[in-house]
């Protein structure tokens, strides 16, 4: 398969990795606004580099292009490829909008081609079986589903890209906030878990609470409940400026037993409430793997509704509200909220937002709901 990857720094060098190593993959072009670094010489050597997308469809003819760029380009980017003949593997978040996501949908209808978007969890064994737990029974009613994480990113990662940290560039909005980014797989991943009423349909209400300690456009250290209808409550909680590192966890409350999902190392422990634990760790399928293999989409587009909702009601919301500094503190190059971890892992644990906490000092009062 022709195989073009567009954006080569970032997440864009994992995918470069994966391509060259996929048999029957055949990398027959690269784009970016830069030239490829002189580390990748090697790596590139003799795959055509262009500085224009159109010229890269033209010239390459990609069978798939690989888009790892910037979200606002995802939609016009997106289009062109499906346009020229090409499936697409498109990096999370997708799109930004419902109206962006509306627009790529009919363009697979017209053109004939794919749009998968790059939450990788979506091939992991571990959450189908979790999935098949939640719809036959095992777990009890479920309560609801709650996600958290942790992470500390210093002032480098806020200025890695003109996006970085930003609301909106040039009129466009970005939406480069911790849950709408870094964060992003954990309403994914919850959403998925929470059924089609969650992934086909929009939300019917999300309730925000977006702050920041960092000098940034957007929030860094935030947490949200959706409500879908005919679904469980799903509440998502994360920071980047964490006093102790969480990886990112997936809970589903069940009436029998709580599921903990550790997406980013696959690991699934179940505790039920009669003492029981069983705890497994599972393998993954690669989507650029799966689809180079001709198999059907693991994120088919369309699976994005409900996520693309709960971006939609972030990139609408009132400004993030500032931590007031003597509630953080500098440490080398990262701002740190104390208490910031505890409170997202209650946040998601209890599926309370934080200012129904008792553990949030700074939330002196509620963001307003959108």
């Amino acid at each position: 398969m022709r195989v073009a990857l567009v954006g080569i720094t970032g997440f864009g060098r994992t995918h470069l990795t994966t391509i060259r190593g996929l048999e029957g993959a055949e990398l027959v072009g690269t784009c970016d606004l830069r030239p490829p670094p002189p580390e990748l010489a090697t790596e590139l050597a003799g795959v055509p580099h262009f500085a224009e997308f159109d010229a890269l469809l033209r010239q390459a003819a990609p069978e798939l292009t690989v888009l790892a760029t910037p979200p606002q380009t995802h939609a016009e980017l997106a289009e062109l490829a499906l346009t020229a003949g090409s499936d697409v593997l498109l990096e999370k978040p997708p799109v930004t909008s419902i109206a962006d996501l509306d627009r790529l949908l009919a363009a697979e209808q017209n053109t004939g081609h794919l749009v998968e978007v790059g939450f990788q969890t979506m091939g992991s064994a571990a959450l189908a079986q979790l999935r098949e737990l939640v719809e036959t029974g095992e777990l009890g009613a479920i309560e609801g589903i709650g996600s958290y994480a942790a992470w500390q990113r210093d002032c480098a990662y806020f200025g890695r890209a003109d996006w970085a940290g930003r609301r909106v560039l040039n009129g466009v909005q970005v939406v480069d906030g911790v849950l709408s980014n870094p964060f992003a797989h954990s309403i994914m991943n919850a959403c998925a878990l929470a059924g089609t009423a969650a992934t086909a349909r929009a939300a019917a209400s999300v309730e925000l609470e977006l702050w920041r300690a960092n000098d940034i456009e957007s929030d860094d250290t935030s947490c949200l409940r959706a409500r879908f209808a005919g679904a469980p409550p799903i509440v998502v909680s994360g920071t980047l400026c964490a006093d102790r590192i969480l990886d990112p966890v997936v809970l589903v409350h069940g009436e029998r037993a709580t599921a903990e999902l550790a997406y980013l190392t696959d690991e699934l422990t179940i505790t039920y409430r009669d003492g029981r634990r069983t705890e497994a760790r599972f393998g993954r399928t690669s989507q650029l793997a799966n689809l180079v293999a001709g198999g059907r989409p693991l994120c088919p587009l369309a699976d994005t509704r409900g996520f693309t909702s709960v971006l939609e009601a972030i990139a609408n919301a009132a400004a993030p509200n500032p931590i007031p500094q003597r509630f953080w503190r500098q440490d080398g190059d990262v701002r740190i909220v104390d208490g910031a971890a505890e409170a997202v892992r209650r946040a998601a644990t209890e599926l309370r937002l934080f200012t129904e906490l008792d553990a949030t000092p700074w939330t002196t009062s509620p963001l307003p709901a959108r």
